[in-house]
């Protein structure tokens, strides 16, 4: 599960995309946490179809971002802020993107009274394994295997 300043800074995000037409989710190690898995995130991170990479930043105009960035993949580009200490990092995938094209079984996550969209742990590990991403590839094989 997620601690209080996680769940808080979830909030705002939900409630910002929530009253959006912006079709998210959220990936990486938030997701695993909310899943069951013994993980501690380092960001919360959430992840879009690219086409909505102007609407996001319009979202977020108050808080201070950093440069969008190409990811090494060139599947997205990407932005980061914080919001209460916690790191936010913003994925804007293209369509041929890990999130987008493994993405085939989304489920919804109740955090208090959010609807959380969230990638389902088989999916989460297709893009991991994709992304060349191992160790974390390997802590959701291990957790699916139990």
């Amino acid at each position: 599960m997620i601690n209080n300043v996680y769940s808080n800074t979830l909030r705002v995000i939900y409630d910002k995309l929530e009253n959006s037409n912006i079709k998210w989710f959220l990936i990486g190690k938030t997701n695993l946490a909310l899943q069951g898995i013994d993980i501690v995130p380092s960001h919360l991170g959430i992840v879009f179809h690219h086409k909505y990479l102007q609407q996001s930043l319009d979202l977020f105009k108050g808080y201070e971002k950093t440069k969008i960035v190409k990811t090494d993949n060139c599947e997205a580009e990407e932005y980061t802020f914080m919001i209460d200490d916690i790191k936010i990092m913003m994925c804007a995938e293209y369509s041929q993107g890990a999130y987008i094209v493994y993405n085939k079984n989304p489920l919804i996550i109740n955090v208090e009274d959010m609807k959380i969209p969230c990638v389902c742990l088989e999916d989460e590990l297709e893009a991991y394994k994709q992304m060349k991403i191992i160790k974390t590839a390997k802590i959701i094989e291990e957790y699916l295997e139990k």
